[in-house]
């Protein structure tokens, strides 16, 4: 776990690597966090993994740029880390450091993620690539990962 730890700190070309790593094995967080926190940090770290991915395919197919609507993908309380973070993870652990920069930052991913497909369908396609590798939304699905690693290190997680 703690080399895993230490990767996912890792910017540029090596946290696209360790993105590509993560998406094809599981990371074995410890379930008894996972129950006490209601929270599959699994599942969380892997599925904002796959919005990347996600944009990726919407960039590489020019077919599909309406498929998903940047109205309903800049809100950070439709998937299952955003109805957590909204739902009683808010009123448990509020005071939590951990738990308020990643409610900020869940909520930036999210803008940013609208911001790539909005640039996408008015076919600023250079611009959306820069956004999703290297910009806005590069930044943010890192910080991601780091507040959610760092709260589930603040759980007890080892």
């Amino acid at each position: 776990m703690a080399s895993w730890l230490q990767r996912l700190f890792q910017s540029g070309a090596q946290s696209d690597a360790l993105d590509k790593e993560l998406a094809t094995q599981a990371v074995n967080f410890d379930q008894s966090i996972s129950q006490q926190s209601g929270l599959d940090f699994n599942a969380a770290i892997n599925a904002h993994l796959a919005w990347k991915k996600r944009l990726d395919d919407l960039l590489t197919s020019p077919d599909g740029r309406d498929a998903l609507d940047p109205l309903h993908v800049c809100r950070d309380d439709q998937c299952d880390l955003g109805k957590w973070i909204h739902g009683n993870a808010a009123r448990i652990y509020s005071a939590n450091e951990s738990f308020s920069r990643l409610r900020k930052v869940h909520a930036d991913f999210h803008q940013a993620a609208a911001k790539v497909i909005t640039l996408a369908q008015a076919g600023k396609d250079e611009e959306a690539q820069e956004a999703l590798h290297t910009g806005e939304f590069a930044r943010n699905s890192n910080r991601v990962k780091t507040e959610l690693s760092r709260m589930y290190l603040d759980l007890g997680g080892s």
